[in-house]
Order: structure tokens, then C-alpha cells, then sequence
């Protein structure tokens, strides 16, 4: 039955075959978290305001989608974005926008939702 196809047609098609499958199953399993990956692939701060207040706000957003990647825990995401502002010098007067910045970088690209709570603790000894 089987004498008209050679060795090698033989493999390509198990080659070919294996490869959809495998394919299919990774679709199926990882589908939602390489989609989501593409879409976070944006240049950091691409759409934020210029001058100091985006820069500040770039800052904390790369800080936040670092930590995304590295899969810091919410402690050590306070700690790190504690830094961040910490480091950028007196802030004044843009201390609501910055802390809705955060909550929404957070529970985009972290899945954390940051308490009122946690939010002081990321301003803490800064003002």
C-alpha cells in the first residue's frame, strides 16, 4: 500500500505533521500570552505628555513593565517605583495624576491593583 512513497516523502510528512500539532497546542495553551506580549512590545512612554511630568512618567513606566517581565512581587514593585520617585527630584502639585498612572500601569501590565495603602507607602518620605 504504501510502496509508492519514499523514505524521505515519508518524513517530511510526519516532520509536517508533528510540527502542526505541536503548533495547534501551543495556540491553544501560550495563544493568549504571546498575543499579549506582541501588543506590550510599544516603546516605553510612546504615548505619554512630554517634558518633566512624561519623563517622570516614562520613567515609572519602564520601572513597571521591567517589572512585568521580571515578575516582581507587589513589595518589591513599591520599593521600585519608591526609587523611581525618589530619584526624580521634587514632585509638586502632580501627586493624583502620578498615583492613577501607576494604578493603571500596574493592573495592565503587573495584575496588581494597588491599595490607597500601598500608594502611600510609594510616597513615602518623599513629600
Amino acid at each position: 500500500m504504501l510502496r509508492s512513497i519514499s523514505w524521505t516523502e515519508l518524513g517530511f510528512f510526519l516532520a509536517l505533521a508533528y510540527g502542526a500539532y505541536y503548533s495547534t497546542l501551543l495556540l491553544i495553551f501560550y495563544g493568549r500570552k504571546l498575543l499579549l506580549k506582541k501588543t506590550l512590545r510599544t516603546p516605553p512612554g510612546a504615548d505619554l505628555p512630554a517634558g518633566s511630568a512624561g519623563e517622570l512618567l516614562s520613567a515609572i513606566d519602564q520601572r513597571i513593565r521591567s517589572a512585568s517581565e521580571r515578575r516582581l512581587n507587589r513589595q518589591e514593585l513599591i520599593m521600585a517605583l519608591h526609587l523611581v520617585l525618589q530619584n526624580s527630584g521634587p514632585i509638586t502639585g502632580q501627586t493624583s495624576e502620578i498615583n492613577r498612572f501607576i494604578q493603571a500601569s500596574t493592573e495592565k501590565y503587573c495584575s496588581i491593583a494597588f491599595t490607597d495603602a500601598e500608594l502611600r507607602m510609594v510616597w513615602e518620605g518623599l513629600r
